[in-house]
């Protein structure tokens, strides 16, 4: 029996893949950005978190809010919006329609639009504890709370 890590991101290789998908990883893209980002993160099960805010249950608002502002410094024109009822999933309905009339209108000569000085200020992720980052918060909470790996095993 293999002993169960605290959480997936204790995995070199699943680390590895998180930190390669990572938006704050990369320099900002020389291309338009729209970003539409959920804050309905109680469609997703999850609850806001009482320091770090809403999220969509897979992002945590401010900080995609820190990582447009930081595009928009870099000369890369954004437009952010941010949903509050709609979790990541659904909030991919809005980026879809409102993603196609840009483009179309991109193709038919229309002057590209950005909100860069109307996106609020968010939090740096810099300095946050690696238990917020885990893919299972939950999990990596007990486990540094208890100060030991859980004790599950896995069957082979």
């Amino acid at each position: 029996m293999d002993p169960i890590l605290c959480a997936p991101d204790d995995i070199p290789e699943i680390r590895g893949i998180m930190d390669d998908i990572n938006m704050g990883n990369w320099d900002a893209p020389s291309v338009l950005m729209l970003i539409t980002q959920g804050a309905g993160d109680f469609l997703e099960g999850t609850s806001p978190h009482r320091s770090l805010g809403a999220g969509d249950g897979i992002m945590i608002t401010e900080y995609v809010r820190t990582h447009s502002r930081q595009y928009c410094t870099a000369d890369t024109q954004t437009e952010y919006r941010r949903h509050p009822y709609l979790s990541h999933i659904l909030a991919a309905v809005p980026w879809l329609v409102e993603g196609y009339y840009r483009l179309e209108g991109r193709f038919n000569g229309k002057p590209v639009t950005d909100n860069c000085s109307t996106i609020p200020e968010g939090k740096l992720a810099l300095d946050l504890p690696r238990a917020y980052t885990s893919a299972f918060p939950s999990d990596r909470l007990t486990c540094l709370a208890t100060a030991q790996p859980m004790a599950r095993t896995r069957k082979r």
